[in-house]
This record gives C-alpha cells, sequence and structure tokens, in this order.
C-alpha cells in the first residue's frame, strides 16, 4: 500500500511540465476560457443568492436570462468555487482548476493501469495520459475545462470497475465516479458510455456493475433528466454542423500546433495528432497479444478495439454512420472522440513494459519512456497569458453589465419562443414595468396600484419554470413577440410575486436522484454492518 501511494504521488508529479505554463500567470487566452470565467462569476453569484442548483441564470443573454445549468453540467463550477471560497479570485480559480485537473487525471490512470499493469507501467501510462497532445489542447488551445476535467473521471470509472469485481466495497464508487463523470460533461459521458459498458463484459460480476453504473445514471437524474426531455424547449442551433468537423487521416499525425479554429476540410487551425509516440508504443503493445498473459491480452484486444473504433468515428469516412446513429449531432464535433482514443493508447502504450520481468529493469524503462513522452510535449506546452488590466474589469458587476452570450452559439441555449434576439441585443435592455426587489435567486417582488387592468411585459425570457403569484393566485404566463415573459394584471393594488421553480420532470429527476443516494448509502451502511458482525463472530 505504501508502495502505491509513493508510485501515485510520482504520477501527480510527473505533471509538473503540463502544469508549469499556468505558473506565475493570472489567465490565459484559449477559445473557451474567458466563457468559463463569465460563467464561474454568475455561478459564484446565484450560490450566494440561495440556489445550490442554479439552472437559470438571468444575468446571461444580454440580461434576459438563459436555462444554462438546466442543460449545460454544472460540476465543473462546483470544482473550480471550493477553490474562489478559499479565497482565490475568479481567473486564477480558473487556472488552478486546469492545474488540478492535470495531476488528479495522472492519479487515475494511474490507480486504473496498476489493477492491470504494475506499478511502474502505471506511472509510464499516466504520464502518457497527461500529455497526450488531445489532452493538451483540451487545456492550453481549447480551454474546455469541462471536457478537459473528464479526463479524471473516465479513468476512475475503469479504475471503479476492476477494484468491486474483487472488493465488493468499490461498487458505490462505480456509482459515484459515472455520475460525476455525466455532470462534468454529457457529451464525453454519452460517447464513451458505450466502451464503458463493453469493458464491464470483460468482468466477472457484470450484472452488479451494471445495476452500479444504473444507480450512478439515477444520482445523476437531476441534471440530466430535465436536459432532454426539456430539450424541444430550446431554440434550434445551427451554429456548428458535425460533417464540417471531421479529421483526415493526415492530421492524426501531423505535428503543427496552433490556437485557431476547427474549420470545415483540412486546413484547421488547432491540431488533432494522436501524438507519433503513443502511437509507436501502443503497436508495441501488440506483441503482447501473442505473448501475454490471458488476462492482459484480453485488455490489449479491448484497447486496441477501442482506440481504432474511436479514431474511426473521429475521421470522415464515418459519416454515414453519424448520419444514422441517434443523437449524434449532438455531439457537434467528431473530433472529441479523440478523447477516448488518448485514453487507450495511453493504456497500450505503457503496457509494453510488462514484458520486462526484473524489478530494477522495468524501472529503469519505465523513467525512459516517462522521459520520452514528457520530450515530445515541450514543443506545445506553452499558453497564451492575459495582461492583468483586462482582468481588472472582470466582477460580477462588470459581467452583469455585458450580459454575455454562452459559448460562441449566438442562439445556444436560447429558449425557442425566442425571436429577433440580435435586435434585442442592438437596443438597451427594456426596463422593469415598475420597481422590483430581488428576495433571493431567480426571484422577484413587486406591489402597486394599477389604475386599469393591463398586460405586464417582464425582461425575462419565457421559459417552463417561470412563475408568476398575484395577491398569492398564480398568473397565466405567455410569451411576447420577442419571447419575453408576459401576464395579465387586474385593476386595484396588486401584491406581485415572480420566481423561477422546478417543472414536473425536474422534481422527478430530483426524486430519482435523491433515492439513488439513500439507495448507496444503504449499501455502504449494510456492508459496513455486515463486516463489523462477522468481525465480532469471528471465522
Amino acid at each position: 500500500m505504501k508502495e502505491t501511494y509513493k508510485s501515485a504521488i510520482v504520477a501527480a508529479i510527473a505533471a509538473i511540465f503540463a502544469v508549469k505554463p499556468f505558473m506565475g500567470i493570472r489567465f490565459f487566452y484559449s477559445h473557451d476560457t474567458f466563457f468559463h470565467l463569465d460563467r464561474l462569476i454568475l455561478f459564484d453569484n446565484a450560490l450566494r443568492e440561495g440556489c445550490f442548483y442554479p439552472r437559470w441564470i438571468q444575468e446571461l443573454a444580454h440580461g434576459y436570462g438563459m436555462p444554462l445549468f438546466n442543460y449545460y453540467s454544472p460540476f465543473t463550477y462546483y470544482f473550480a468555487e471550493v477553490f474562489h471560497i478559499l479565497g482565490v479570485d475568479f481567473p486564477e480559480a480558473i487556472v488552478a482548476t486546469f492545474i488540478a485537473g492535470f495531476v488528479l487525471s495522472g492519479i487515475a490512470m494511474f490507480l486504473f493501469a496498476r489493477e492491470i499493469l504494475g506499478e511502474a507501467p502505471a506511472i509510464v501510462a499516466a504520464v502518457a495520459y497527461i500529455y497526450a497532445p488531445y489532452h493538451l489542447l483540451d487545456a492550453y488551445v481549447r480551454g474546455a475545462l469541462p471536457e478537459f476535467l473528464t479526463f479524471i473521471f473516465l479513468p476512475l470509472v475503469f479504475y471503479s470497475i476492476l477494484k468491486a469485481n474483487s472488493r465488493a466495497e468499490y461498487y458505490p464508487l462505480i456509482s459515484l465516479s459515472y455520475a460525476l463523470l455525466i455532470l462534468t460533461h454529457n457529451i464525453p459521458a454519452f460517447i464513451s458510455t458505450p466502451f464503458i459498458f463493453l469493458f464491464v463484459l470483460l468482468q466477472k460480476e457484470r450484472l452488479k456493475t451494471t445495476a452500479f453504473l444504473l444507480l450512478g445514471l439515477g444520482l445523476s437524474a437531476f441534471y440530466w433528466l430535465p436536459a432532454i426531455a426539456e430539450f424541444r424547449y430550446l431554440y434550434p442551433n445551427p451554429t456548428f454542423n458535425y460533417a464540417d468537423h471531421f479529421v483526415y487521416f493526415s492530421q492524426l499525425f501531423e505535428k503543427r500546433w496552433g490556437f485557431g479554429l476547427s474549420v470545415p476540410g483540412p486546413g484547421d487551425g488547432m491540431s488533432f495528432q494522436i501524438g507519433d509516440i503513443h502511437v509507436i508504443f501502443s503497436l508495441l503493445a501488440l506483441y503482447l497479444l501473442y505473448k501475454g498473459n490471458k488476462n492482459l491480452k484480453r485488455y490489449i484486444a479491448y484497447f486496441t478495439s477501442t482506440l481504432l473504433i474511436s479514431i474511426f468515428f473521429s475521421l470522415h469516412q464515418s459519416k454515414i454512420l453519424w448520419d444514422i446513429i441517434p443523437f449524434f449531432d449532438f455531439v457537434l464535433f467528431p473530433w472529441r472522440f479523440l478523447l477516448i482514443a488518448s485514453f487507450a493508447a495511453s493504456f497500450l502504450s505503457a503496457a509494453f513494459l510488462t514484458i520486462f520481468r526484473g524489478g530494477r529493469e522495468i524501472k529503469v524503462f519505465a523513467l525512459l519512456f516517462g522521459i520520452i513522452f514528457i520530450l515530445y510535449s515541450i514543443p506545445v506546452l506553452f499558453i497564451l497569458p492575459v495582461q492583468d488590466e483586462k482582468l481588472a474589469l472582470y466582477n460580477y458587476q462588470y459581467v452583469k453589465k455585458i450580459g454575455p452570450k454562452t459559448t460562441v452559439g449566438e442562439n445556444e441555449l436560447l429558449p425557442r419562443w425566442v425571436s429577433n434576439y440580435s435586435e434585442l441585443r442592438q437596443r438597451d435592455r427594456i426596463p422593469w414595468p415598475f420597481d422590483a426587489a430581488p428576495v433571493g435567486c431567480n426571484r422577484y417582488y413587486m406591489e402597486g396600484n394599477f389604475t386599469q387592468a393591463q398586460n405586464i411585459t417582464l425582461p425575462i425570457f419565457y421559459f417552463p419554470g417561470w412563475e408568476v403569484e398575484i395577491n398569492g393566485a398564480k398568473a397565466m404566463l405567455y410569451p411576447d413577440e420577442s419571447g419575453l415573459i408576459t401576464f395579465y394584471v387586474p385593476e386595484g393594488y396588486n401584491r406581485i410575486y415572480i420566481s423561477f421553480e422546478d417543472t414536473l420532470i425536474r422534481r422527478l429527476a430530483k426524486i430519482i436522484s435523491i433515492f439513488s443516494a439513500f439507495a448507496l448509502v444503504g449499501y455502504l451502511l449494510k456492508k459496513r454492518i455486515l463486516n463489523k458482525f462477522m468481525s465480532i463472530s469471528g471465522p
């Protein structure tokens, strides 16, 4: 056990060169980092106002509001919020989350690979994983923080499945790690799920393992069930078409590194390389299909198949399948399959070391392999820092004033009732019809004497969950021609309470998650009580 801790620490220390570019800076430019900064600032404000899970963020979309976290996986911002609570400013909290992601992904990969390959090869697997080109791309170029953090939970799911099949107390970790994978980013969770269930088929306790994976679905149901059920409430988003973002085979081996965007054709401004060293060492692992033991052979075969399948789905040759497989258009970018390819290639890259029998010999080669991975990555280990003057603007009041979009999509995550959004953004925000006092997160109160009955329009986009009570009675809401909440107010003195509440499907999803959590706690208590009883009663 002590040796395992030491090796895990070595795997974490190996991330030092990957995190070095973040040292001494407050923030950096990438495709998405400023979007995540905006979201974290608004997420923090919502938490402080009393929304533990803020599905609706009012400050977005020019101040008219948007159901961002009804659809966008929230765990990343809880993670980053921990650093802010500890006293770190918002930009540094984002950077600290990237640093933690590199370290924790290395540890997670080490824990998984050790179960099959042993200590020294597992350290190499961790190094290969940390310095996988797509992993570095997610951090340095895309700044895709949620997808980047899934590099932690993907190997953790696989690790928990392996451990649970030998030690039953690890079954709850399957549920927790799978739930966190879903809550970190829904798309990597979606495309990795078939590979996870195929991995389960290699285990002895298939039914029980599957049951705990399903329990993980239950734990995260409060997020994904409303996201799916209420997807029809969103404005169609034609910004991205997966057909424009396939990888060309030659790009898998191109050394060119850039900070540009993904574009149609092979002229992308960003790299989609797998890594020559990853490919070479993965090919060496094929030798084990002939010389390895039976248990190792099946895992080599599994990860070789996973690598080939994931690469295939990133290439334009797979378009015919993308056109017919349900929900694949939701993935948007076929090159996201390189995340799974990176996981598989990192495992295979270390597997070859198992041919060495001597402890000293395998450690020497493990050190050599690890150094090669790091040296190969050095040319791309850099980021584009942001000047402190620009960051001085970034606080809640500034973000609230600019009313940012969510991501690069003009209409992404807008309610489907919204029209003329571009025009709305060009003019001043529509004012409240009379003074409204905020009384909590997404809650407002106003009162006044109305000399005549009239229709009132609020500067809030209509979306299921918004409710208005007038003198204790619920009002009928409808969207006006721009998609703003409108309702009828009678003549006389009226007390009006406006709030964003859970719909029926959101309440049902919460109940499923609560029952799943109770089931998990019940299992843990049962195992603990049973183990205690067995220790008292003796053999």
